[in-house]
């Protein structure tokens, strides 16, 4: 190991905590965000100290290109430097700050501790503003057997994910859990498991097994299945499957799957595409509407979440690491800790890492409750493992977490309708195989959620199509992020659910807003044996106002009285989560709209809540831009609807007229809603039918 002078003599067992609680907004400056700027704020407590930064290191960017010549740890400061500077000289920014040529950091670089982490930041301030850059992150480990083992939480990351090190990272985490939380309770085994037995009794061989009401332990595969899908079990091979598999005939995956259940002391696998006969629908449906327990009760789920497909396998060796050896007071002894390079992106926000949304198999839907529902999980990532239970989450180089968002005891609290809500947004970005299986994948949660809420203070709900009866007006305002919703080809949910789209959905919750429409009845028609599963049919019958949807005309003069007379921009202070200062529709599949035919689609706007919001307008006087003037706004949140034939069996003239949903609109002007809210409060509002 060899140091440069100023790095021999930095205080790292010292240095300042880093000025998070100044932090007014982080801009991430690329689609990774491993290129990020903080920007902290005078009114929280900052000057222009540069103390506040942190501990002084180098003074240029020359000053750390020298010493990276020579001194191990300069040079992994100057690695991840030359990152950013790439992506700074180059003008790859996605980001709407001006940041390229414009606003550039010194290089002047301070060191802080880092908040969520043993290791520190390397920080720069910027040359026009009170802006500091994030230059680079480190993190500290000790080796397995060290004597700072009880101090330092992260370890050596070893590229092979079987080595004695890793595995027993893994027995430690297993447990501490079983101590500390409690083992898991032995109950009924899942319908069919495998049965791997061990390695010296098996022959090679695992069986699948009917389990027959039958007591144990098992563990659980969380896995992207790919595009092959060959190997599974059908009615043709059933009783090949009963008599025996040779292990060498499994996928990559499942040996892997079965390497591990038998490293942890397990007898018994449940694998979803080996346990459940895939070409009988009645099985399937009947099978997979039991997740929720199957997850629930395992010993351990193991997630592939670096495999793309079965036949990728998860134990494959990981990318190496570079650690460089630093010299460290603890509880002033000198002790020699471990320095490695942390991505940017996962030191300035830790729940990146937890999301782990860059593996494989975080863009499957269905893993999204397998995750929720297991009461511990060990991840197989592309670089580390990760282990995870009802009380925390841990990564083998250090990062930890308590009380972190996937599990389904801290989805439920506080308000468990908008936790679904949050639940739905992060199902929706991912990806399914089959488009019916929308609703399904998603059911063993449903299911779960609705346990909880007969067994808590919460009234028992209905679940309707991806919703919840009880206060569904409060989550009917949903719309595709980035304008990018897609219309399967079969029929999958009624227009007012999320469910009937595919794309990444935003849920806006309108419990704080005061209502203009009331649900009278909502009917919702299932297929199979799932009662949570997929649909076939539903409506909701809905007492609402019924206007015009404002003119192009209209809403460009809306645009332009937005910031009309002010010389810079207009703004919200008190934001509600949704845009108000945008009159567009946002429609559910822009490609079934042409924006020069909307005036002629005869599209009605249904209000369904209001509120109020601050604008501030921003101008400039004496060359300094500042707020001008302050404005109270109502705005009505509405779907906007298109009149359609009623369902196949329905009499036309006996019911309501009949809508479609296609979108929603912010519909503007204090006036106007205050008349919306003086006929809701006369009565005034006509029965529709949304189907």
């Amino acid at each position: 190991m060899t140091l440069c002078d100023l790095c021999s003599t930095t205080p790292f067992h010292t240095l300042p905590d880093f000025f998070d609680e100044k932090i007014i907004a982080k801009h991430d400056l690329t689609k990774d965000k491993n290129l990020l700027s903080y920007m902290p704020i005078w009114f929280l407590g900052w000057t222009t100290d540069r103390s506040q930064v942190g501990y002084a290191h180098h003074k240029s960017r020359m000053a750390l290109e020298l010493a990276a010549k020579h001194c191990d740890l300069c040079r992994l400061i100057n690695f991840s430097a030359c990152s950013m500077f790439d992506l700074l000289e180059t003008g790859k920014i996605e980001s709407p700050i001006d940041v390229p040529g414009d606003n550039m950091p010194t290089m002047e670089l301070f060191i802080s501790k880092r908040s969520d982490g043993d290791g520190f930041l390397v920080l720069s301030p910027s040359q026009k503003n009170d802006e500091v850059f994030l230059v680079c992150a480190i993190g500290f480990c000790v080796e397995y057997d060290s004597k700072l083992a009880d101090t330092i939480s992260g370890r050596v990351v070893y590229p092979d994910p079987t080595s004695p090190q890793a595995l027993g990272w893994l027995h430690a985490r297993l447990q501490h859990c079983n101590e500390v939380h409690g083992r898991p309770l032995q109950t009924n085994l899942p319908t069919r498991v495998l049965d791997i037995g061990d390695i010296e009794t098996s022959n090679g061989q695992i069986r699948l097994l009917d389990s027959q009401g039958t007591k144990g332990d098992y563990t659980t595969l969380s896995h992207c299945w790919g595009t092959s899908q060959q190997f599974t079990t059908t009615k043709a091979t059933m009783i090949d499957r009963h008599h025996g598999i040779s292990i060498t005939q499994l996928p990559q995956t499942f040996q892997d799957a079965v390497a591990i259940t038998r490293e942890v002391g397990i007898r018994y696998l449940w694998v979803d595409s080996l346990c459940i006969c895939q070409d009988d629908a009645e099985e399937w449906q009947r099978e997979s509407s039991k997740m929720a327990e199957v997850y629930a009760n395992s010993y351990l789920s193991i997630a592939a979440a670096r495999s793309a497909s079965d036949t990728d396998g998860f134990l494959a060796p990981r990318p190496p690491r570079e650690y460089v050896p630093l010299q460290v007071l603890v509880n002033e002894t000198p002790s020699t800790v471990l320095a490695f390079i942390i991505p940017n992106a996962y030191a300035a926000v830790g729940w990146r890492i937890r999301k782990m949304s860059h593996e494989p198999l975080s863009k499957r839907a269905w893993s999204l409750q397998e995750r929720y529902l297991a009461m511990r999980t060990i991840h197989f990532t592309s670089s580390q493992l990760a282990f995870e239970c009802n009380s925390g989450f841990q990564t083998e180089d250090g990062y930890s977490e308590t009380g972190h968002i996937f599990t389904l005891n801290s989805s439920l609290s506080p308000n468990i309708l908008s936790s679904w809500a949050l639940i739905v947004e992060r199902y929706s970005k991912r990806s399914l195989t089959r488009p019916s299986d929308k609703l399904p994948a998603l059911s063993g949660l449903a299911s779960s959620f609705h346990k909880s809420m007969e067994s808590s203070d919460s009234a028992a709900d209905d679940y309707v199509a991806g919703l919840w009866r009880r206060n569904l007006i409060d989550y009917l305002y949903w719309f595709p992020k980035k304008r990018k919703g897609v219309r399967p080809p079969a029929y999958r949910a009624p227009s007012w659910s999320w469910a009937a789209l595919d794309g990444a959905m935003q849920i806006q919750s309108l419990e704080d807003f005061n209502k203009l429409a009331k649900i009278e009845e909502v009917h919702v028609s299932t297929s199979g044996e799932d009662p949570l599963g997929e649909v076939s049919g539903g409506h909701l019958l809905i007492r609402s106002l019924l206007v015009p949807l404002p003119s192009r005309e209209q809403r460009e003069r809306d645009h332009a009285n937005n910031n009309k007379k002010y010389d810079h921009y207009t703004q919200e202070a008190s934001s509600t989560g949704i845009n108000t200062l945008n009159p567009d529709p946002l429609f559910d599949v822009m490609d079934e709209i042409d924006p020069d035919k909307i005036d002629d689609m005869n599209l009605v706007a249904m209000p369904i809540a209001w509120a109020c919001t601050t604008i501030n307008h921003f101008g400039s006087s004496s060359n300094v831009i500042d707020i001008v003037d302050i404005e109270e706004r109502k705005y009505a949140v509405a779907l906007i609807v298109q009149h359609c034939q009623p369902s196949v069996g329905e009499d036309s003239q006996k019911q309501p007229p009949c809508f479609r949903r296609l979108g929603v609109i912010c519909l503007q002007g204090n006036d106007f809603v205050e008349s919306l809210d003086s006929m809701k409060e006369e009565g005034n509002m006509p029965l529709s039918t949304i189907i």
